[in-house]
């Protein structure tokens, strides 16, 4: 007989145990709740688990949730495959009552996996068609082939100002003080009031020491800089899953004119994954429909520009829990959004 719970606080052995569970499965830095508390510190985080009398934790999931929207990134994470959908289900039947109005699992499994849990849940609850904005492709690089020839599949472009950084003398390294933890924070933050876009949190500096630390603790990342001078111009988050390398955040100086900064960067951490092992870099995320924003076609340009291939996830699935709050997700909080955002420019 299995043993489920659904809690808010984990103690020490469930952490120990969920710990276990996602290094033994390879699951994403997104099932961590010490990094999802870091990245995402304005969320609430219910956890649940599946515990076998005889094998322990079998199954676990985190769910993100803001404002009745509950999400579950790259989850839930199970030691048996088979038992996801019904893992699922059961999940469903225990958070239906934490005042959700949607629960999206999102770039879990493969559509065989997704179409096994759908139809397990469909004759108890509405599956949403609605397109939404955490359907998801990526660009993935494959570091099993040789620097050189993933070099020469690199675009001219990328070629031209990687030639430009190593002459203007830019080096690339591992950040590893405080100070240059700091500055990478700071650059993040001009960047993003630069660029009109909200940030995740509001106090970048502890997000980046939070991550430095939990990467030192767990082995789980690295932050790589780029620096001129001694001086850090531009900086990357890199997370481990498996054999699989994952760039999760980044930013660069935006006050350096006519000189590219992060394709070195990239080249280099290319490199560095390649001697640790890795077989896959994932960019972090590619943007399918980007007809009228200049700002993601440059990025989906520079991603594509080292070389990968695009990969399209499984379709996330919509669950409404509750048709009310359901509505107040769809209809309502986007008029909250816009009243913020039109306050803010008056």
């Amino acid at each position: 007989m299995l043993q489920y719970s659904i809690k808010n606080k984990l103690n020490t052995q469930e952490k120990n145990d969920i710990f276990l569970l996602l290094e033994k499965t390879n699951a994403s830095l997104l099932q961590y709740p010490e990094w999802v508390n870091y990245t995402q510190p304005g969320r609430k985080n219910i956890f649940i688990t599946a515990y076998h009398p005889i094998k322990g934790l079998i199954a676990y999931v985190l769910v993100s949730v803001k404002m009745f929207h509950g999400i579950i990134w790259f989850g839930p994470v199970s030691s048996d495959i088979d038992f996801v959908p019904e893992f699922c289900k059961k999940s469903l039947e225990l958070i239906k009552h934490n005042g959700l109005g949607l629960l999206s699992i999102v770039n879990s499994y493969s559509d065989e996996v997704r179409n096994k849990i759908i139809f397990k849940i469909a004759d108890n609850y509405k599956i949403s068609q609605k397109t939404h904005t955490l359907n998801w492709a990526t660009v993935a690089i494959d570091l099993k082939k040789s620097l050189d020839d993933l070099y020469l599949n690199f675009s001219e472009n990328n070629k031209r100002s990687i030639k430009k950084q190593l002459n203007a003398g830019f080096v690339v390294r591992i950040v590893e003080n405080g100070n240059d933890v700091q500055a990478l924070a700071m650059i993040y933050n001009k960047m993003y009031k630069n660029k009109k876009l909200k940030r995740q949190v509001k106090n970048s500096s502890k997000m980046f020491l939070n991550i430095q630390h939990f990467f030192k603790e767990t082995s789980k990342g690295v932050i790589m800089g780029i620096f001129n001078k001694d001086i850090l111009i531009g900086g990357v988050v890199i997370g481990y899953h498996g054999k699989t390398a994952f760039y999760h955040m980044g930013a660069s100086n935006n006050d350096i004119k006519n000189m590219p900064v992060m394709h070195l960067l990239f080249f280099e951490i290319i490199k560095f994954l390649k001697s640790k092992g890795f077989d896959t870099l994932d960019m972090g995320g590619y943007s399918l429909d980007n007809v009228n924003n200049k700002q993601l076609i440059n990025i989906n340009r520079f991603k594509l520009g080292f070389g990968g291939n695009i990969i399209t996830y499984s379709k996330p699935i919509h669950i409404v829990i509750s048709l009310t709050k359901f509505n107040i997700i769809n209809y309502i909080k986007p008029l909250i959004f816009k009243g913020r955002n039109l306050f803010k420019q008056n």
